[in-house]
């Protein structure tokens, strides 16, 4: 009874990402289409803004849904870098093009310029 409320404590306060972090998972929000993308196997490159992140594993958060995944490896750099004709379908499977997948991170993230790292996910 005790972990349960430890757990949800952690779940719904601040502290999700330093918890996690402490059992050594990064944890990243992902929209239902994206979970269901990683969880089916379909997508295996996620791509965030930012910098690298440590952890070898990954918890994918989606509303009441975790979907904990290994992080087999990691690329940093521009969008242009990352989203190549050769994985743009392992980034977001339902994308035709290059230019389909970069769009749909534009609505995500607006601007697409910077650093964004690619994180290379299995189970």
């Amino acid at each position: 009874m005790g972990c349960i409320r430890f757990f949800t404590e952690c779940l719904s306060s601040s502290r999700i990402n330093k918890s996690f972090r402490e059992l050594g998972l990064l944890t990243l929000l992902a929209k239902k289409e994206v979970y269901e993308w990683l969880k089916t196997g379909q997508k295996t490159i996620d791509v965030r803004r930012g910098k690298p992140r440590q952890g070898e594993r990954v918890l994918f958060i989606s509303g009441p849904h975790r979907l904990e995944m290994q992080i087999v490896d990691r690329q940093s750099g521009a969008l242009s870098d990352l989203i190549r004709e050769n994985n743009f379908r392992q980034v977001i499977p339902s994308a035709g093009s290059v230019d389909e997948a970069v769009n749909y991170l534009r609505r995500i993230y607006g601007d697409v310029e910077g650093v964004f790292t690619a994180y290379f996910v299995t189970y």
